[in-house]
């Protein structure tokens, strides 16, 4: 079991390595014609990262966190009002604040807000198109129609045309 752990620890390590590969590109004095390669490196990570989430038995159990759970929920409000918020405290910031007061001071109102829109306008959509697609379902469905019967289902028996009806023969 240890030696698994440390086997998904490598593969999660590797797959966020090359999952942000894109940052290092200024470091590494890339430039256009090297990006091409940078994509592949971050599919390949980001397909790394799906792997472990799907076969690591602990990347599994914290997937599976209530926490997490939590997060994914909310996880499209989230993406809605991120940007926004981040420019926003970037404008507050002076333009060009540090990156880390950025991300820092951006999370503590995107997750809340995020939780908000969630709540107030995520979850009433969702209840709203529910409820829109119930009643189109019901106005379209005509009413059941019965089930055939067996005999409905077999063709008649014919005999065919120009052939003598069957006869019974006495003994």
């Amino acid at each position: 079991r240890e030696h698994a752990d440390r086997w998904w620890g490598a593969a999660l390590t590797i797959s966020l390595g090359l999952l942000l590969t894109y940052w290092f590109v200024p470091l590494a004095g890339l430039h256009a014609a090297g990006l091409g390669t940078v994509r592949g490196m971050q599919a390949l990570g980001a397909c790394g990262l799906v792997f472990v989430a799907w076969f690591a038995p602990v990347a599994r159990d914290v997937l599976n966190s209530e926490i997490a759970q939590w997060l994914g929920d909310r996880s499209f409000s989230l993406y809605l009002v991120h940007l926004p918020v981040v420019v926003a405290v970037t404008a507050f910031l002076g333009g060009q604040p540090h990156l880390g007061g950025v991300l820092v001071l951006s999370a503590l109102i995107a997750f809340p807000l995020a939780a908000g829109f969630h709540r107030y306008v995520e979850q009433p959509a969702h209840r709203l198109a529910r409820n829109i697609g119930r009643r189109i379902s019901n106005a379209r469905s005509p009413e059941p129609k019965p089930r055939p019967i067996m005999a409905d289902l077999i063709p008649a028996q014919r005999a065919p045309v120009g052939a003598w009806p069957a006869s019974s023969k006495a003994g």
